[in-house]
């Protein structure tokens, strides 16, 4: 039966195409029992299911926003409220059915990530992309002193919304930053804090003028990409940063381990799926480098022996930051 409502009510071109509301919600029915049956799944077809069940969310919000029958506070819309929730349950239910690596998370993120292969095809990703590769071109600077004046002298003005403006502004900044990474344990708290008001403030000014101006509407666009790719950059040379410097053994203060910790969890929060479309296969690689000893480095800053860390207590380790992704992450997208 199940098998009939789902043929119902799809078509080669888009596998979800409904005549009413009442089909939408039927097919989440189908949908739920379909997935019900199922008790596990590789990577790959988790995948594939979360995009499938995406597909069909949208599907059945298009249809909502079409059929003038549809009340939003009625049985109906209870009714498929329930059964969403249902299903969204299930997909964890699958994906926390085998063990996962930290790996798989990133995986996941990023074959979820909705028109990645089409943006990256464009003219203007090519473009930001090569932009920023060329930034590792400029030194960072030498020393703590000459890294504080240099930022917080950058951050004075804001920055106009021009593509020259921007891009002369993000190469001055991405020195800075690299700089501030390379010399933080010795930077006083009260500066990074200003750095981070600072910056915060300039970015906001900037979106409020380019949204003003419409030059902000989709991923798609230039301007877009280029504020994207700059947080990507940022989280993932955030969290290599500590990766290395804790693999030092560099002493860290308490203020600074704590920094580093969420530094080190940044990327796997708050990279969300449009934020995946727009990371470079090298961020990727970096992404799943720090994935791979995520555990150990958590591990470290709370001063654990990880020389006697078991194979065992490894695992569950892994586990319990696997478990927490994938629900957060699933959770997020559907």
């Amino acid at each position: 039966m199940a098998a009939a409502v789902l043929t119902g009510c799809s078509s080669k071109e888009n596998p979800y195409i409904f005549k009413s509301a009442k089909d939408a919600v039927k097919c989440c029915h189908s949908k739920l029992s379909e997935l019900t049956a199922k008790k596990d799944a590789s990577i790959s077809d988790l995948i594939k299911i979360v995009n499938d069940y995406a597909e069909l969310k949208d599907s059945c919000y298009s249809i909502f926003l079409k059929d003038t029958t549809f009340d939003y506070r009625g049985e109906l819309a209870v009714e498929y409220v329930g059964v969403s929730d249902s299903i969204q349950r299930h997909i964890i239910e699958i994906a926390k059915a085998r063990p996962r690596s930290m790996e798989d998370i990133v995986d996941l993120k990023v074959g979820t990530a909705a028109q990645r292969e089409k943006l990256q095809g464009s003219k203007n990703y090519k473009e930001v992309e090569k932009f920023f590769m060329g930034l590792d071109e400029n030194k960072e600077f030498k020393d703590t002193r000459s890294t504080i004046v240099a930022y917080l002298d950058l951050l004075k003005n804001d920055i106009a919304t021009d593509e020259k403006s921007i891009t002369s502004f993000l190469a001055k900044e991405d020195q800075c930053f690299r700089s501030l990474l390379k010399h933080f344990p010795d930077i006083p708290e009260d500066i990074v804090q200003a750095i981070t008001e600072n910056t915060v403030t300039v970015f906001n000014n900037l979106e409020d003028s380019l949204l003003v101006k419409k030059k902000m509407s989709s991923i798609e666009d230039k301007t877009m990409i280029y504020m994207t790719m700059r947080l990507n950059r940022r989280i993932i040379q955030n969290a290599m940063s500590c990766k290395d410097q804790i693999r030092q053994h560099r002493q860290l203060s308490k203020y600074t381990s704590s920094n580093y910790r969420w530094m080190l969890m940044q990327p796997f929060i708050a990279i969300d799926q449009t934020s995946m479309a727009v990371m470079t296969e090298n961020q990727i690689k970096d992404m799943k480098e720090i994935a791979r000893e995520l555990p150990m480095l958590l591990m470290e800053l709370d001063g654990g022996d990880t020389k006697k860390l078991s194979k065992e207590e490894s695992e569950k380790i892994t586990g319990i930051l696997c478990d927490f992704f994938l629900n957060s992450y699933i959770k997020m997208i559907l």
